[in-house]
């Protein structure tokens, strides 16, 4: 945390590459490594930008193995910034779901948190069907 004036300010809270993120669905894979954030050059990600990442770990028999690159959208960010209604969510740690080149999720359920910051683009809407919760 960053005191000034008052305010609170978080330092630190984008994914960026090399990050470890969580997967919380139910694809097989439990850990994987940002390479690039689909922004642009240079970019740094949070909750509701897609990355490119590589599979660090899995668990069972699964179609993904390990060093596989796929797309994961982020649905929470290890430290999130202040919502508008001036709210906070501030989970402990960062997570993703694993989505194919069109944007839909592979795994048929999703397990765990999932921020509502996702309501901003209407394409993340079949994720956070799929979600047990939503904060």
């Amino acid at each position: 945390f960053f005191f000034c004036f008052g305010f609170v300010f978080l330092v630190g809270s984008m994914v960026q590459p090399r990050t470890v993120l969580k997967v919380i669905d139910n694809t097989g894979v439990t850990f994987v490594r940002c390479i690039t954030v689909l922004r642009g050059p240079r970019a740094m990600g949070s909750t509701g930008h897609t990355i490119v990442a590589s599979v660090r770990d899995t668990k069972g028999v699964s179609k993904i193995q390990k060093g596989d690159v796929v797309r994961a959208l982020i649905v929470r960010a290890k430290n999130e910034k202040a919502r508008y209604d001036g709210s906070w969510f501030i989970p402990g740690e960062s997570a993703c779901v694993l989505v194919n080149a069109s944007g839909n999720p592979i795994g048929t359920r999703i397990k765990g948190l999932v921020s509502k910051t996702l309501l901003k683009n209407r394409d993340n809407l079949k994720i956070l069907t799929l979600a047990t919760q939503s904060v």
